[in-house]
């Protein structure tokens, strides 16, 4: 078992940086979860579905939430074992690493995981182990957030500050989509700045990023991968 700190992995279409996200997790040894932000809104959406249920292969939980990601990985983070559980926050009051302990106060523990936006409420399995989340994708997720006319500020910020104050192990997987020709409607356009500002501000939350083209890692933060 090796430590998985959260890690962005980027990448164009058909890059394999879910396949490489995929092998993060595997190579953690512990239990792999696969979040699904996809709906099978028509035939090619559902052959795509497939191809990656296929790929993983057996020993996956999949969890699917088209919206309320920090929900779930709220509920994930209930159940992991300390250090991850509990936050870094607070797992240093208990460790004592920089703080005086009686001028501050335990940091209380998350609130409940509310039910997500399709009515659903996030119950991760009793009895497993501690989970290594897998997120596919960012870039589906933030889709489902524009159509819905979500606060798509907000909901970066929550995202965010959860990252900030959790170490439960999550790997993202989104498009890097602004590096091809400029989308020719308003729509499109104001989609792939979306997708920048959210790769950007995730980016800077977690301690790894790494780029995927033709399968092939470029570690951006740190350059070598580690840590």
């Amino acid at each position: 078992m090796t430590a998985l700190p959260t890690t962005l992995v980027l990448g164009g279409a058909r890059s394999g940086k879910s396949a490489f996200a995929e092998r993060l997790v595997l190579e953690s040894g512990l239990t792999p979860v696969y979040v699904a932000t996809a709906e099978a809104g028509d035939g090619e959406m559902s052959e795509r579905i497939l191809h990656h249920r296929e790929r993983r292969g057996e020993g996956w939980r999949a969890v699917e939430e088209p919206l309320d990601l920090v929900g779930l990985l709220r509920a994930e983070a209930l159940i992991c074992p300390p250090p991850c559980g509990e936050g870094r926050a607070e797992a240093k009051l208990r460790a004592g690493v920089g703080v005086d302990q009686e001028a501050q106060p335990r940091v209380p523990p998350a609130p409940p995981p509310p039910g997500s936006a399709s009515g659903r409420v996030h119950r991760p399995r009793k009895g497993e182990g501690s989970p290594a989340i897998l997120v596919d994708c960012l870039t589906l997720w933030l889709s489902n957030l524009f159509f819905a006319e979500r606060d798509l500020d907000r909901e970066t910020a929550a995202l965010c500050e959860f990252l900030a104050a959790s170490d439960l192990p999550v790997v993202f997987v989104s498009n890097e989509i602004g590096m091809g020709l400029v989308p020719d409607t308003p729509l499109g356009r104001r989609f792939r700045d979306a997708q920048g500002r959210l790769n950007q501000a995730v980016a800077a939350a977690v301690p790894r990023v790494v780029f995927v083209a033709a399968g092939l890692p470029l570690w951006l933060k740190p350059p070598n991968g580690a840590g």
